[in-house]
């Protein structure tokens, strides 16, 4: 792994089932709004809130990632928990990098939906202490905190609230790539070439 001192690095987990324009897009725009110097894609192996849906392997779906950011400088894609036999929790996911980067800031970037289901996730509260959780949302969005309460202290959540960053989010999403891909439609456009070329060829989403 490449070493990085004093840089800030986002960490953006996610199924990637598959990749497409809006993952880059968002990405894109926290690392600038942040001043990023570095965003690491880590494909998720058994995500623990979608037990059984995944539609590609972990394999397809880290190459997929992996010939999205080939050629983009700040971009890497991590293969850390797509070897897993059993769900990937994101605290020991950033507990791993933490290890490898203890003289950077971290990063971690989610989305509306994850922030909605916080209090779900596995010790959020020392996932919030170790890392800064960055919320992508569509401006003028409203995010409520109630069921934070009791699974957050009052810092913990003023620091979710503090780094809920606005994004014109774009429209591409990987569960209508899905259903065009079923359906024998075109994702022309939804996703960089060079992922759609690798769809195809392994008939993906069929």
């Amino acid at each position: 792994m490449t070493t990085y001192t004093n840089k800030r690095i986002m960490l953006y987990g996610g199924s990637f089932d598959p990749v497409h324009n809006g993952h880059l897009h968002i990405a894109r725009e926290a690392a600038d709004i942040l001043d990023i110097d570095k965003v690491i894609f880590i494909p998720a192996g058994q995500p623990p809130h979608k037990p059984g849906q995944l539609m590609a392997s972990a394999a397809d779906r880290y190459e997929m990632v992996r010939r999205a950011v080939e050629f983009e400088p700040l971009f890497t894609v991590s293969d850390f928990e797509i070897g897993f036999d059993s769900p990937s929790f994101t605290l020991h996911t950033v507990r791993y990098f933490r290890s490898q980067f203890q003289s950077c800031e971290l990063f971690w970037l989610i989305g509306a939906d994850s922030f909605a289901q916080l209090d779900k996730w596995y010790r959020a509260d020392l996932l919030v202490d170790i890392c800064t959780v960055v919320t992508a949302g569509r401006p003028g969005s409203s995010f409520e905190v109630d069921h934070l309460l009791g699974k957050l202290n009052e810092s913990q959540i003023d620091k979710l609230q503090k780094y809920i960053i606005d994004i014109p989010l774009s429209p591409e999403s990987s569960t209508e790539m899905r259903q065009r891909l079923a359906a024998g439609e075109s994702i022309s456009g939804m996703t960089p070439p060079a992922v759609e070329d690798y769809i195809s060829t392994l008939g993906l989403y069929k």
